[in-house]
């Protein structure tokens, strides 16, 4: 994944920021999809048991360490769905760059 100032962020800093960090228990899993260089989507796989204030919470956090890593710039969208599904080959990806690889 990159930001639109060209840094590029590992997955690793995803899966720790979200899936650690600040998933007090109410994130069942999460798929990151940066389709542009100024735009990036979060699908959030909450728990259903879990409360919307603890929910909530997590998703400030989240949107505003995001927001730091990826720079000024970038539009990020955070959306809770039911289900994240799995890839055609039936394995589960945390995080998509469907941005073009250009030369810097």
């Amino acid at each position: 994944m990159t930001s639109c100032n060209r840094i590029t962020i590992s997955p690793i800093y995803f899966r720790h920021l979200i899936g650690v960090v600040h998933n007090s228990g109410v994130i069942r899993r999460f798929q990151i999809v940066q389709d542009a260089r100024d735009h990036a989507v979060l699908a959030l796989e909450t728990e259903p048991s879990a409360a919307e204030s603890a929910v909530g919470a997590s998703i400030g956090d989240i949107r505003r360490d995001l927001m730091t890593a990826f720079g000024p710039g970038m539009n990020l969208e955070i959306n809770r769905i039911d289900r994240i599904p799995e890839s055609g080959s039936g394995k589960f990806i945390a995080c998509i760059n469907k941005t073009a690889k250009s030369a810097v």
